[in-house]
């Protein structure tokens, strides 16, 4: 069996991909801090644990890949609320940039197969108007977080290319599922405090991926032959309004709901107000995403549905 290494293995993402890769490989954990927790839907599951520290480009991979044959890395630097580093792009890069490259050289001379690197939609942008995004897209990072990420594609592309280390790029939306953080979590809060929310007159179109169609995807991407050397946009096949996901939501939680119909300008000016304009973006605008190519390339279909998932955030 192959051993897959999973960087930022702890995270909310990594702990459902190592539940996705149980029975199929040899599990290996890196970890930044010794004391890291795991979740007890991971009880029973056979993996070892390595300790890395904190990223940068000096970063000591050794221990983590010894005989490893692929790698799902996950661990870098997401959005941060109140962000107190005095240059957060520089920290953005750090991690993010800095830190993956330096993996991808060690890997190589571990002779490592594979590194599937999870990237962000961010890399294309914040929002849709017409086409969805597809992998032919043009990149338009809007944010630090985005940026770092598509320089780390961009260094990796070049660095795998020369190492002759196979490399598949994943760019996730927001990614939802049980105890999910940021504002999706948020939103389930609210519908299960509030019977009337402001989102009647909210048709936008939005693609998500639920956390169990994202970690599916992530284990084929690593033992798939066709998924070398490619980038990805994945999503749900359900494109969904905010006012239908809050619908959705407190359909699983058996909640009655009412939507009041408030102008979108209203929202939208309320939330900048209140320094929410980043939240605004991911409630009201479209962004959609063509997951096509994964679908024909890799043969690969979501394992829930969109009610489903979302019913499993409310049920877990």
């Amino acid at each position: 069996m192959k051993r897959v290494l999973v960087t930022g293995a702890n995270g909310f993402i990594g702990q459902r991909v190592i539940s996705y890769l149980n029975g199929k490989c040899h599990i290996r954990a890196s970890l930044r801090k010794d004391n890291a927790v795991f979740d007890h839907v991971l009880d029973g599951i056979d993996f070892d644990t390595v300790t890395i520290g904190n990223l940068s480009g000096q970063t000591n991979w050794s221990h983590a890949l010894s005989d490893v044959d692929v790698i799902i890395h996950l661990a870098g630097r997401a959005h941060i609320t109140n962000d107190t580093a005095e240059s957060p792009i520089d920290e953005f890069r750090k991690v993010n940039r800095d830190a993956s490259l330096c993996l991808l050289k060690q890997a190589a001379q571990y002779k490592v197969s594979r590194l599937v690197f999870v990237s962000s939609i961010g890399v294309n942008g914040n929002t849709t108007e017409g086409s969805p995004f597809c992998e032919e897209s043009v990149p338009n990072p809007v944010a630090d977080y985005a940026l770092s990420k598509l320089e780390a594609e961009q260094l990796l592309v070049e660095e795998a290319s020369r190492l002759g280390i196979e490399l598949t790029i994943v760019r996730p939306p927001l990614v939802y599922g049980p105890s999910a953080p940021g504002n999706l979590d948020k939103l389930i809060k609210l519908v299960k405090l509030s019977p009337i929310l402001p989102f009647g007159l909210v048709n936008n179109r939005k693609s998500f991926i639920s956390i169990d169609n994202l970690a599916d995807f992530l284990v084929t991407c690593a033992f798939h032959p066709k998924a070398a050397n490619e980038l990805f946009l994945i999503a749900d096949d359900q494109v969904i309004s905010t006012k239908d996901l809050t619908r959705l939501l407190a359909k699983s939680a058996k909640r009655s709901l009412v939507n009041i119909p408030v102008p979108l300008s209203l929202l939208k000016l309320t939330a900048r107000m209140f320094g929410k304009g980043s939240m605004a973006i991911q409630l009201f605008d479209d962004l959609v995403i063509d997951n096509s190519k994964a679908k024909d390339l890799l043969g690969w279909k979501p394992v829930l549905s969109t009610e489903l998932a979302v019913r499993r955030c409310i049920e877990e």
